[in-house]
């Protein structure tokens, strides 16, 4: 691991850090750490191999500046970029006039890159200072040996995909400059346009130390490269010259935006890959939050919004030696949230809703499985123009998002703020109505239409009154300029609406309004685009019973994918006759079963304003259709996207498999859950306490709450509908209305209650089954031990027999009397070579053999003991170190004093070769010296006693010669034969197999 660069968080670190919530993080406190202070070669080989590479330096103003650094001909490799010594880069590359590093470069100056590599979506922040600088004029380069002394990978999120090839006929020509701008400056309107086009932008940023902490925290510079779709970085229109960048979820490092905080400053840097355009500003930077960001860019409130005031620019076209590869098209990230506009946009029409304001829902009207409108009662007037839309807030009733860095499922996800915007259906002085369609996997609108489902099935009647339950949301603002337009006085006005599907809401917000207040003459042709009309069509006849002679209005409206169940004429036509339910209250209406194609689009009336709103598809076969009949700035587009969870319907060519609905829904549902357990965690702690103070009477009798408590609770259950009492009538028992609810609970959501009367039984059951799997786990482990202690011990006994039988071979006298000649001295067999202190005999085998290092041989020590402990033979007690010649210290506590006196008798041939049927009679004495001290004590004591035995007892019993006869005194006493002492027989056994002697079955 590369050594660390830093000693922590600088001040402006820390400030940002705090205003976000991220100190105390564990999981970011320490992040700092990450940075190296060193490059390998294997990273400088990977800048060699970018095609560009994006550095921040400082003007002799202090400004920050971002040039871009590319090879000679945009041919990337090791003449680029160069590892000559430790941490040490060398960057040779062409210039051209208008970079800002001919006049900002010199020897000894600060430094920061970052290398990406657009087609993997990689990238690698480096900073440091260059040792040399020096610029040829004459080869049009420069060369700069670059120290780092940080770095760090850095995240694919935000990188959108291009594929690069070099482009060497590049004529670089500057077009517009302005490196010291006035108070009334602004930028030109071409250069406003390249930024709004712009997906990318390499901004970089300048950290000036204190006197009072330079020595820890150093002066340095900052590249980074922003991603996002074309156009989210926006410029103020009011004074040309203030972008306002959003900041998305990221990885939490917070450097760049960091160093803004300390040193106000920054540079953004724009690139057109297609014609080697670049654009280079600098200026004065700052960061917002909260209110702050919520006045510049309303859509954006979850994150900081970084503003620059620029003061310098530099325009140079056909700049860039490289160019997007023919043929390869950009690929988005799939992590870009949709465009968030300044509040400033849309004409001025974007009204920021008072502070704390919310919207109460009062009632649901449900038109098909996933159509209905919600109608919601603000808690201040909220002046709703027809056609606009309203942006509410959903943190309330879902809860915030956790942080999650990727989500490769769903990558939106990471940047949802619970912001949704919709086109209002119908507003009065109190009121306003949303007609929505339910978007399958949509968390916003899954949400709310689930509740809306619950109501309707536990009671129906509440759908025209749900104030009840309580349910209020966030008004953020209302937005939007798809309003009808100024007629002329004593003129008519001649509208073409073109509606697809749930576009059609805002035209029934005109309709409406047209009915209560209109004094012009209007002449309206609607065509509206549906495969269901039975949804859809109600809504548009309400809409539109206008009683006014002075409004003109015609519609078409084309079934698409549904069944051709109206009877139709010669020319494709249904007349509105033949569908009276649907169009009682309407005239001059007809219905086509098929889509809107170009052939019908070349017959409207050319002089007509469009207005046009549906899904993307749709809007753009009408604009074929009417393309070179009626001219673009006649034609009036609603914005469709303002919601990500409108955009989750139209917008699926992502270059990653998208999750199926269900796991959608699972995901957010665990989510919801998490959100929910976090915060009832605290509530029924205080609930706990509360109990514990007020205890109730008797367990038969409801628990009585003070209203704080009941309100903590019910929060978390939205979808339950308003209580009653049994009469029928509204209560305000908080005791009635919580009990009720947890009873409806029950029903409704089994989960929910385990949280709310078991507290965090689910994060216990998660750790009671993680525990069950390591049990599980820890019993296959055990089951594989024994097999290999079973086969170790059947390998071992095998091992013992060969050793017999070679024994048994090698004796020159029979079996009977193999250890007595004529006159009682004992012959030793040829085989058996003489050891030391220890006679002729063979060596003692079984238990006690090696019990002077107590060995278990587990499946380590098989592999690591000496070749006798592997062939179950060992030395005879008298070879062991610690032991004496005497019996009588066989009785010590020292493991390596004991004797194997029972041990040394002779093993006979054929008696003595065990089979497992005999070995399952056997006792398993030492089982219990296995588990205890007290069974190991007992076990020496009867080794004392069978010493005794076999040995007369230890006394005056000589090593060699009186010893040796004693044994075959012993051994002709038991009927003259010759039995072993670790043979079967009578008594314990001392010569068992392995297995036997840890307490396992065999056979």
């Amino acid at each position: 691991m590369l050594p660390m660069a830093l000693a922590g968080w600088h001040r402006g670190e820390r400030s940002i850090r705090e205003k976000l919530q991220y100190t105390g993080d564990p999981s970011t406190e320490s992040m700092w750490q990450w940075i190296a202070d060193e490059i390998d070669p294997g990273a400088a080989q990977f800048h060699a191999e970018c095609h560009f590479l994006p550095i921040t330096t400082l003007d002799s103003d202090g400004r920050p500046w971002s040039s871009i650094l590319a090879p000679k001909g945009g041919m990337p490799g090791s003449g680029f970029i160069r590892y000559i010594g430790r941490s040490q880069l060398r960057v040779t590359a062409e210039v051209w006039d208008g970079e800002p590093i001919l006049r900002t470069g010199r020897p000894k100056m600060l430094v920061a890159g970052i290398g990406i590599h657009f087609p993997t979506r990689t990238r690698n922040k480096i900073a440091g200072y260059a040792e040399r600088y020096s610029y040829s004029a004459k080869n049009r380069s420069v060369e700069l040996d670059f120290r780092v002394n940080e770095t760090i990978g850095n995240c694919p999120k935000y990188i959108n995909i291009r594929h690069f090839t070099s482009h060497s006929d590049t004529r670089p020509t500057t077009t517009a400059e302005n490196l010291d701008m006035k108070e009334a400056d602004r930028l030109p309107d071409e250069l406003i346009d390249f930024i709004l086009a712009s997906d990318t932008v390499f901004f970089g940023s300048t950290y000036s130390a204190r006197d009072n902490d330079a020595e820890r925290f150093p002066s340095h510079l900052g590249m980074n490269q922003r991603g996002g779709r074309p156009g989210f970085i926006r410029v103020s229109k009011k004074d040309g010259r203030t972008l306002a960048m959003p900041d998305y979820s990221g990885n939490r490092f917070m450097t760049s935006l960091g160093n803004v905080e300390a040193t106000p400053l920054a540079s953004f840097t724009f690139i057109d890959f297609e014609t080697g355009a670049i654009l280079y500003l600098t200026g004065n930077a700052r960061n917002l939050f909260g209110d702050d960001a919520k006045r510049m860019m309303p859509m954006h409130n979850r994150y900081a919004v970084t503003t620059l005031f620029v003061t310098g620019y530099t325009f140079v076209l056909d700049a860039l030696p490289v160019r997007l590869t023919s043929g390869k098209s950009p690929i988005p990230s799939p992590y870009s949230p949709p465009i968030r506009y300044l509040a400033e946009e849309d004409g001025g029409r974007f009204a920021l809703g008072a502070p704390e304001q919310t919207a109460l829902l009062s009632r649901v009207e449900i038109h098909s499985p996933s159509i209905a409108t919600f109608w919601f009662q603000p808690s201040k007037p909220l002046p709703i123009i027809p056609g606009q839309a309203v942006i509410l807030s959903f943190v309330g009733l879902l809860g915030q998002p956790r942080y999650a860095h990727m989500a490769q499922s769903n990558p939106k996800s990471v940047n949802d703020d619970r912001i949704r915007t919709w086109t209002v259906s119908a507003s009065t002085s109190t009121e306003f109505a949303l007609t929505m369609r339910e978007i399958p996997g949509g968390v916003v609108t899954g949400a709310i239409f689930n509740l809306a489902r619950n109501v309707s099935k536990s009671r129906p009647e509440l759908l025209s009154d749900t104030t009840g339950l309580g349910i209020r949301l966030g008004v953020v603002g209302v937005s939007g300029t798809f309003c009808l337009p100024t007629p002329e006085e004593d003129a008519e006005t001649k509208l073409l609406w073109l509606a697809g599907g749930i576009g059609l809401t805002p035209f029934l917000s005109m309709l409406r309004s047209l009915r209560t207040n209109n004094s012009r003459r209007w002449d309206i042709h609607m065509v509206l685009s549906t495969h269901d009309p039975e949804a859809f069509l109600p809504l548009l006849t309400e809409a539109a019973e206008i009683p006014d002679d002075k409004v003109k209005f015609h519609l078409d409206v084309f079934v698409t994918g549904g069944s051709k169940k109206n009877s139709t004429n010669s020319n494709g036509l249904v007349q509105s006759v033949d569908t009276p339910d649907l169009f009682s209250n309407l005239a001059n209406v007809l219905v086509h079963n098929d889509r809107v194609d170009s052939k019908f689009l070349q017959g409207v009336d050319v002089d007509r304003v469009v207005y046009l709103c549906g899904p993307k598809p749709f809007e753009k076969s009408i604009l074929n259709g009417l393309s070179g009949r009626i001219h673009s700035n006649r034609i009036e587009i609603e914005g469709f996207e303002h919601s990500p969870e409108k955009e989750s319907s139209t917008t699926g060519a992502m270059d990653i498999p998208l999750p199926s609905t269900r796991e959608l829904e699972l995901e957010m549902l665990l989510r919801e859950k998490d959100n929910q357990l976090v915060q009832l965690s605290d509530e029924l702690s205080l609930l706990k306490l509360h109990l514990v103070n007020q205890p109730p009477p008797s367990t038969t009798e409801p628990i009585t709450l003070p209203p704080t408590f009941a309100s903590l609770i019910l929060k978390h259950i939205p979808r339950l509908p308003q209580i009653l009492d049994p009469a029928g009538g509204s209560t305000n028992s908080t005791t009635a209305a919580l009990t009720q609810r947890v009873r409806v609970l029950q029903d409704e959501n089994d989960e929910l209650y385990d949280i709310l009367k078991k507290e965090e039984t689910g994060r216990l059951m998660e750790e009671v089954q993680s525990l069950k799997r390591i049990v599980l786990k820890l019993e296959d482990a055990l089951r594989e031990s024994h097999q290999v202690i079973v086969s170790l011990s059947t390998e071992l006994d095998k091992a013992y027999q060969t050793f017999n039988s070679a024994a048994a071979n090698s004796r020159t006298t029979s079996p009977s009397n193999a250890y007595h000649n004529s006159n009682g001295a004992r012959s030793r067999p040829r085989s058996v070579a003489k050891q030391p202190g220890g006679g002729g005999r063979l060596p003692p085998t079984g238990p006690r053999a090696h019990s002077h290092k107590k060995q278990r041989l587990s499946h380590v020590d098989q592999e690591e003991s000496s070749p006798s402990m592997r062939s179950n033979v060992s030395l005879p007690s008298s070879a062991h170190p610690g032991s004496s010649g005497r019996r009588g210290r066989s009785r010590s506590r020292s493991p390596e004093a004991k004797s194997n006196v029972k041990m040394e008798v002779d093993e006979p041939t054929e008696r003595s070769i065990r089979t497992p049927e005999r070995a399952r009679d056997r006792e398993r004495w030492d089982r219990d010296r296995e588990r205890s001290d007290r069974s190991r004590g007992r076990e020496r004591d009867r080794d004392g006693n069978r010493s005794k035995r076999i040995g007369g007892g230890g006394k005056g019993t000589s090593r060699r010669g009186g010893g040796d006869r004693e044994r075959g005194s012993h051994s002709l006493h038991n009927n003259g034969s010759s039995t072993a002492q670790g043979s079967v027989g009578n008594g314990p056994s001392g010569d068992r197999t392995l297995a036997e002697r840890m307490g396992l079955e065999i056979g």
